[in-house]
């Protein structure tokens, strides 16, 4: 199963990022995965990253315009966040390898097509987000949601619940390490500590 996640996330970069196809005197494309022992929302951006010669898109000049006024204005971004779901919500893992499954089901033997995600990078010092989707560059303030993810990998389980004044709120909830973090529009307004139970890692 790790498996099968590692290559549908490769496969999810490359196009979202638009690195090189590799051929002939073509530089090869980099090879960049989630590690899905932390999470398959967010990739560290490598240190060596950007190279000219294969991460910038090679087919849309605009997005590729776009990333690099982001660049020069703000430096190399902290991480990748891979918008798995339209509404910018996290994905479990859980819920990302019933996707996967989904789709090489419906695929049978014939070649998985895998659609690429929005992608968004995250400035943790700027507490900033920019997101390339749509022709477009929207930034954003850095939700302590994403901010979490980033200290503590994904959650094992999101709840999503309405409180007393009928605000929607989210609930991630960490077994392993006995954290519980409760989120309203993406601000932590709460936070609270179990009984760690580490034979609850569902990441490894």
């Amino acid at each position: 199963m790790r498996l099968l996640k590692a290559a549908v996330v490769v496969l999810a970069l490359a196009g979202a990022m638009g690195m090189a196809a590799g051929c002939g005197g073509t530089p090869k494309a980099r090879k960049i995965a989630p590690d899905p022992r932390f999470s398959i929302n967010l990739v560290e951006v490598p240190a060596d990253w950007p190279d000219e010669r294969i991460d910038w898109p090679r087919d849309n000049a605009t997005l590729a315009a776009q990333q690099q006024a982001v660049y020069e204005q703000y430096g190399k971004p902290d991480y990748f966040r891979l918008l798995w779901k339209r509404d910018g919500r996290m994905m479990t893992n859980t819920e990302f390898q019933n996707m996967a499954w989904q789709r090489r089901a419906k695929a049978g033997k014939r070649k998985e097509q895998i659609e690429t995600p929005d992608l968004e990078w995250v400035y943790l010092d700027d507490k900033l987000t920019f997101q390339f989707t749509r022709g477009k560059v929207v930034k954003g303030e850095l939700p302590d949601t994403t901010r979490i993810v980033t200290e503590y990998g994904d959650p094992h389980e999101i709840k999503e619940t309405i409180d007393v004044t009928k605000a929607p709120n989210v609930v991630y909830q960490y077994y392993d390490q006995g954290k519980v973090f409760y989120f309203r529009e993406g601000k932590l307004y709460r936070e609270e500590n179990q009984t760690p139970m580490p034979a609850m890692n569902m990441r490894k």
